[in-house]
Parts: C-alpha cells; sequence; structure tokens
C-alpha cells in the first residue's frame, strides 16, 4: 500500500472554491436569521397600521362581508381638513375595497379613470364644482392617496375655507350664491334696485359652464356634456381627437347662449375722403368731406398677432363654395389640420396609396387604421389679401400628419399668408407642389387635394397647449359664418354625406372575399384578384369610368344636395414662393 511520508496529510482536500463557501456559512446564516427578525417586525408594523385604519374608518362605510364589516373601535379624533378630505373620498370610492385601495398605493400605479362600477369618468373632466358657484380659476385638481379631488381654495376669486370635492359628483362641495361685489357683464340698471350680478363672462378659449356665455364677439359657449362648456370659434360634434387623451368623450356641440356684444374686441379705423361739386353761372364751389368708417375684427382671438396687418381685416377676394371629400377610418373627427380631396383626388389617392395593401388593409404611412369610408363636405373658402394680391384664391397644400403641420419648409406659409385653403393639382409644373413626384403621372382627370389649417397646427395630437390655441387660431371660421378672409377665417365647412369603400367596389362580403385570398389591387400586376374595379391605375378612360361611379353614388344617395363646380387650383409655387 501507499507509504505515509513524515510530515505529509493525508486527508483528501476540497477544491478552493468549496473551502470558501464554506468559510461564509456562518455568517450566512446570521445574515438570514436577521431578514427573519426584520420582516416579523414589518408583518407587525403592516398589522399595526391596519388596526389604526380599522380607527379612522368612519360608520357606515364599511362593505358586507370584509373585515371593515367588524365591530369598529371608536374613532381618533381627526382635524376638520383631514374629516373633508375623507368625506369626498368616500363620496366617489364606489365599491372599491380599501385593500384594492392600499394594492394601488403600494405599487405607485395611477387611475386616470374611476372603476366601472362606481360610474366614473375620465380624470378630473366632470366639473361639477361649477354648480356650486364656483369658476374655473377657483378649483384645481389634486390627489389625495390614489384619488382624484377638486380642491377649490376660492370662491369668486375671493379666498374661502378650503373644500375637498369628489371629482366625479362634487361630493363634499357647498354651494354659495354670489357676493354682490362680484364683477358682472351686465351694466347696472338706474332703477333703485340693483341689477342682477352673475359671474363674468368667459374669456377666449375658457370653460364657460357657470356663465354661458364669452367676452368675445365670434367666440360661442359651445356644451361638451353636463359638467363642462368652453368658448370656442367653432365645435364639431363627437370626440375631439386633439384634447388630452383622458378627455376623449363626445362633444354635443350645443351652443350654450348667443355671445353679448362687447367692447372686448379691437377696431381697425380708416378713413375715406370724396368730393361733390356744385357748379353755377359764375363760379364753381369745391366742397371736400372726410368721414370715418370703423371696422371691427371680432374673428381673430387676442393672441394672433400676424405680422402683416392686413390679415386681420376682411380680404377682397372671391368666395367659392363646393365640395371636399376625404377618405376615413370610423372615427369621426371635424377636417380641420386634415388633408382633403375633390371626387377625383380621393380616388387618386385611394388608388396610389390605399387599396394595394393585403387582406383589405387600406392602411398608409403614417396609420394603421384601415379606411373604410368616402366622406363628402360643403366647404366655404375665401383667400386672405396678401394671397389675392399674388392673384391666387389658394395657397400651398400643407402636409397634416396626426393633427401636426408637417411641411413644406416648416409651414412658414402661416405667418406670411395667414391660415389660408391651400390646393395642388397636376394639370402644371406650377400647382405640381409639393407632390411633384406625381406630375404626369396621375391618370385621375381633374385631381385635387387640399388642406384645412385648424388650430395649433405646430403642435401634433395630444400636445395642444391653450397658449397655442390663442396664438395659432387656424382657418377655422364658426359654423354660422362666412369666410371674410382674415388670417383666421378662411373657411367653414358641413359635412353633408358619405359612402362607403366596400359598396363603391361592390364588396358584400369582406370576410369571404379575404378569405378567397381577394386582393383588392396589385400595383404591380395592375389588378386585382376576385376584383377588378382597381385594374387599370394608368387608363385615363378606367380612371374617369371610377370617377363617374363615385359621383353617381353621391347622387342616388343624397339626390337634394345641389351640383358644385370645383373652382380652379391656382395654386403658383413660383409666385408662392418668391422670396425664397
Amino acid at each position: 500500500g501507499p507509504r505515509r511520508l513524515p510530515g505529509h496529510d493525508c486527508r483528501p482536500r476540497l477544491p478552493a472554491a468549496v473551502a470558501r463557501t464554506m468559510a461564509w456559512e456562518p455568517a450566512a446564516r446570521r445574515f438570514a436569521a436577521a431578514v427573519t427578525k426584520f420582516a416579523v417586525a414589518a408583518t407587525l408594523l403592516a398589522a399595526a397600521v391596519v388596526v389604526v385604519r380599522r380607527q379612522r374608518q368612519p360608520p357606515g362605510t364599511e362593505r358586507a362581508g370584509s373585515f371593515l364589516a367588524q365591530p369598529l373601535r371608536p374613532q381618533v379624533e381627526r382635524s376638520g381638513e383631514e374629516a373633508a378630505v375623507e368625506h369626498a373620498v368616500l363620496q366617489q370610492r364606489g365599491t372599491r375595497s380599501r385593500a384594492d385601495e392600499r394594492r394601488l398605493e403600494e405599487d405607485g400605479s395611477v387611475e386616470l379613470y374611476d372603476s366601472a362600477e362606481a360610474g366614473g369618468g375620465p380624470l378630473c373632466s366632470n366639473r361639477c364644482y361649477t354648480k356650486f358657484g364656483f369658476t374655473d380659476d377657483d378649483c384645481e385638481c389634486s390627489s389625495h392617496l390614489v384619488w382624484y379631488l377638486w380642491v377649490c381654495k376660492k370662491r369668486y376669486g375671493k379666498p374661502i375655507p378650503t373644500q375637498y370635492c369628489g371629482q366625479k359628483n362634487c361630493g363634499g362641495c357647498s354651494y354659495a350664491p354670489p357676493p354682490l361685489d362680484a364683477p358682472s357683464p351686465i351694466a347696472p340698471s338706474p332703477a333703485p334696485s340693483p341689477a342682477p350680478v352673475g359671474p363674468t363672462c368667459a374669456a377666449d378659449w375658457r370653460p364657460c359652464t357657470a356663465s354661458q356665455c364669452c367676452s368675445t364677439p365670434g367666440f360661442h359657449c359651445y356644451q361638451k356634456d353636463s359638467f363642462y362648456a368652453e368658448c370656442r370659434t367653432s365645435c364639431a360634434v363627437g370626440i375631439h381627437y386633439n384634447d388630452p387623451r383622458q378627455l376623449w368623450t363626445p362633444w354635443t356641440c350645443k351652443i350654450l347662449e348667443a355671445p353679448p356684444k362687447t367692447n372686448a374686441t379691437e377696431t381697425l379705423t380708416s378713413t375715406t375722403t370724396w368730393t361733390t361739386s356744385t357748379a353755377t353761372s359764375s363760379t364753381q364751389t369745391s366742397t371736400t368731406q372726410t368721414t370715418s368708417t370703423t371696422t371691427t375684427s371680432t374673428l381673430f382671438p387676442p393672441g394672433y398677432r400676424p405680422a402683416d396687418e392686413s390679415l386681420l381685416r376682411p380680404s377682397n377676394a372671391t368666395a367659392f363654395t363646393f365640395y371636399m371629400y376625404r377618405v376615413q377610418n370610423d372615427m369621426n373627427y371635424a377636417p380641420e389640420n386634415q388633408n382633403m380631396a375633390n371626387l377625383a383626388g380621393a380616388m387618386w389617392y385611394l388608388h396610389n396609396e390605399i387599396v394595394w395593401h393585403k387582406g383589405l388593409a387600406r392602411s398608409g404611412t403614417y396609420f394603421s387604421t384601415a379606411k373604410t369610408r368616402i366622406e363628402k363636405f360643403k366647404v366655404r373658402t375665401r383667400a386672405t389679401q396678401p394671397l389675392w394680391n399674388l392673384g391666387m384664391n389658394f395657397g400651398v397644400v400643407n402636409a397634416f400628419d396626426i393633427t401636426k403641420c408637417t411641411g413644406p419648409y416648416s409651414c412658414t406659409n402661416f405667418k406670411e399668408y395667414g391660415y389660408a385653403v391651400g390646393c395642388e393639382s397636376w394639370s402644371n409644373k406650377a400647382s405640381a407642389f409639393p407632390h411633384s413626384q406625381w406630375y404626369g403621372k396621375n391618370k385621375y382627370p381633374g385631381a385635387t387635394w387640399y388642406s384645412l389649417p385648424g388650430t395649433c397646427p405646430s403642435r401634433g395630437l395630444g400636445q395642444k397647449t391653450r397658449t397655442c390655441l390663442q396664438h395659432e387660431p387656424g382657418g377655422a371660421c364658426g359654423n354660422s359664418t362666412t369666410p371674410t378672409g382674415e388670417g383666421n377665417c378662411t373657411y367653414q365647412f358641413e359635412k353633408v354625406g358619405e359612402v362607403s369603400i366596400n359598396d363603391l367596389e361592390g364588396l358584400q362580403s369582406p370576410d369571404t372575399f379575404k378569405a378567397m385570398g381577394g386582393y383588392e389591387y396589385n400595383k404591380y400586376t395592375d389588378k386585382g384578384v376576385h376584383m377588378s374595379f382597381w385594374d387599370g391605375k394608368e387608363d385615363v378612360t378606367a380612371c374617369q369610368k371610377r370617377i363617374d361611379t363615385l359621383t353617381a353614388m353621391f347622387k342616388a344617395k343624397y339626390p337634394a344636395l345641389p351640383d358644385l363646380p370645383d373652382p380652379a387650383c391656382d395654386f403658383n409655387q413660383y409666385k408662392f414662393y418668391h422670396k425664397r
């Protein structure tokens, strides 16, 4: 057998890594014991918090079947402010339990909506405080734990003890009549008894739920719902996707009250001089008379200050009334900050950019929601004076992507020409801009594209601020206003009809069409599969036939609509950009 050498240890040796691990085992056991003690202490602390919360729970608010339904200990004394906050929270809690509240509090999540069973709406969107005599400047949206409240520290601009109101129904608010010295848009009566005093008319683009009037002529108090209304120049029924996402609820656009006449608008004064002559047998008398004519501009918001003062006056341009069309999905919103077309232009857009996507996707470059219909609008337009001075009724077509103007040239044309309606056609090179790549390739006769600049075109959807809306009012006039040609009143629109794309193609069963491998149009073979409607993109005769088909469908569906010819697209890029 093996021999043992003097001084040699024959015991097997462990690897160095294992030996180091074993050396740390006592320390690891001590650390684990410390963690266990800490966990026990944390559990005891949590239990103490539960006991305190039981003590603070008001009587009658416990839920059946929960631990809060057990007999409660006497309540701890609370301050008036704490009681008011908790009362408001309980008003909007609905059926949510304290366990749910603790879970939301611990994971740090923030609710934008109340629970469905509580019947809540968007975060602090129900401006119910106006029913209690508060104005928009008196209350602000704040939070308590995971609940959002209206915190009202003033009433009619004067400090009051803070009131905490639930954001859903303003539980916790108390009503107080307006003071006698509150400002009023109505002059006091000379009669011995004072005239009724009410809240001041709302400023431009501000809430008008309480006053139901606007301080500036040209603005109307449009109602969104029973809790909110706003002073605006125009309003489209439905969801306004320019609003923040959490406020995407429909507008009714009911005018609560016609705006009163005030002296809040600016006036522009011009002087006209004429000469009258009277002749007698011996002398001739010449009399010169001067008169001043005052023109009041009522449409532009206080923030709109163009460099060219002629944009503040009505223009001498010709007014046009015609139809515009928009290829649209199932969502409803106003055509402001959107690209439009005449009927031939809409067909070209469908053929060139939409129907060649497989599986009836009908998507595009900047969207994935399928187009489903062709909307028809009756539009009235008038050019601004700087544009009319160049001999044009239409400016450049601005590209809009998700309501933001992206070109051409950073959309600087608004400063020089106002928010004029743009047009583009491919009948000549001067008007084939900014999409000159389609010059000579668009075979739809008379195809024209338009652009309708709206409010705050420099910002995208959900990013438009109040300041931007005031300084960049867009070109849309009020719904009952004829375009004047001022820089911010160049067009007015009204939707008058729509036709389904499926009906246009004669597609009765889209699901069956897709299951059979149908293809509306293959741009590589220039024809469809199980569909021939779009065959021949560069065939002028086929393109005109498709135009005639859509025209006949609108005529059959809306026979009362008059025939309105398209105005000539007289945009000339060389004149328009003569300074470049």
